[in-house]
């Protein structure tokens, strides 16, 4: 019992430092822009879209309000085989816009499936007017900068830039996915500044820009491995040739998801992301496995050692809030005070996903089965 313990108190201790060590990261480290572009280049927007009719408008209506200039914008929804009035919605916001383009997306592209296939097709539509694919998804709500902003951060080596998403809170069950968004992509920004480890993990697909270049060496999603986690795909495909990628963690890079509505739709999510985290760099998924045992490891401490234990779960909140803290206001969001509420969701959280995890379960995503 006793190695258990000591165990245990090293974790707890780990949960603390990898926090502590986050916050003060990106406190101190501020994102610098590459110098803007003399000549603005054609963009072109892709969005995956299946069975969005709730969601679509509202995506369609923050893209309304860029600062770009038209003519150099085109914006490509894929309506993939929705069952609801997806794509009506689409056309008839993007009728009155000269550029804007709704694509019936009937068949995969070979072994492709899902939100890659229609990735890849509308790419290749969108190709010959753009040298930036800006790749967003229908329940996100970009800011006006977004465009401009994330092309700051793009040289030459750069072939991805992320954006960083907030949730959009309100009730206590989205205020607890807003906090654990922030704490996540908090933690995510923290280990690109880390000395000699520092890089970007993965690409954040409802928020991203690639160069078009970089995309087409690749051979674009038709080309490289299916996986449901395909913004890490690409990511991992296209280092593996010699390019870096960028998290931009800025006001002007940040754009606004809806929650999920419901625990199944979260855990579903979740298990999603997981299959892809198993897949980080070596000290990101130990940094992530040290976070999930955090509940387990504490719980022993202050079974034996109940004070000891209060003392370092306070602290453990505390560093918490900092990191939160800090990732929030590098997007000009308001901390807010310490959501002590967070910790109970967090804890059946990670109940009810080991238990799910490891059931032999399919993801069921947008309606299909994975």
């Amino acid at each position: 019992m006793n190695i258990f313990l000591i165990l245990s108190g090293v974790a707890v201790s780990l949960v603390i430092t990898i926090n502590l060590v986050g916050a003060w990261l990106l406190a101190r480290n501020k994102d610098i822009p590459q110098a803007e572009e003399e000549v603005l280049p054609g963009v072109a927007i892709l969005i995956a879209a299946r069975n969005e009719a709730a969601t679509l408008k509202r995506c369609l209506q923050a893209l309304e309000q860029l600062h770009y200039p038209p003519d150099l914008l085109t914006v490509w929804v894929g309506d993939d085989n929705s069952e609801d009035a997806t794509g009506e919605i689409a056309r008839k916001i993007c009728s009155a816009h000269s550029g804007w383009h709704v694509l019936e997306i009937k068949e995969a592209e070979g072994e492709v499936k899902g939100k890659a296939n229609v990735l890849a097709q509308l790419a290749r539509a969108a190709g010959p007017f753009a040298d930036f694919f800006f790749i967003t998804d229908a329940d996100i709500a970009v800011v006006p900068e977004w465009i401009r902003e994330m092309l700051k951060y793009f040289s030459p080596e750069v072939a991805i830039v992320n954006g960083t998403t907030v949730v959009e809170g309100g009730s206590w069950f989205s205020s607890c996915q807003r906090y654990d968004w922030a704490l996540a992509l908090g933690l995510a920004k923290a280990y690109t500044l880390l000395p000699r480890l520092g890089k970007t993990i993965t690409a954040i697909g409802n928020n991203m820009a690639v160069r078009k270049s970089a995309y087409e060496a690749v051979g674009g999603y038709e080309n490289i491995p299916f996986s449901i986690t395909e913004d890490y795909e690409l990511h991992r495909q296209v280092t593996r040739r010699g390019f870096q990628t960028y998290h931009a963690s800025v006001a002007g890079t940040k754009a606004y998801t809806l929650p999920a509505t419901g625990l199944k739709e979260l855990l579903h999510q979740r298990k999603r992301w997981m299959t892809g985290a198993m897949q980080l760099p070596l000290p990101m998924v130990a940094m992530l496995l040290i976070q999930a045992l955090f509940f387990p490891c504490i719980l022993l401490v202050l079974f034996w050692f109940p004070l000891a234990g209060g003392v370092l779960y306070l602290i453990k909140l505390l560093s918490q809030f900092l990191l939160v803290r800090q990732s929030l206001m590098r997007l000009s969001e308001s901390p807010g005070f310490p959501f002590c509420g967070y910790e109970l969701y967090s804890f059946l959280l990670s109940i009810s996903m080991l238990l799910f995890y490891v059931l032999p379960v399919k993801i069921s995503w947008k309606g299909r089965k994975y």
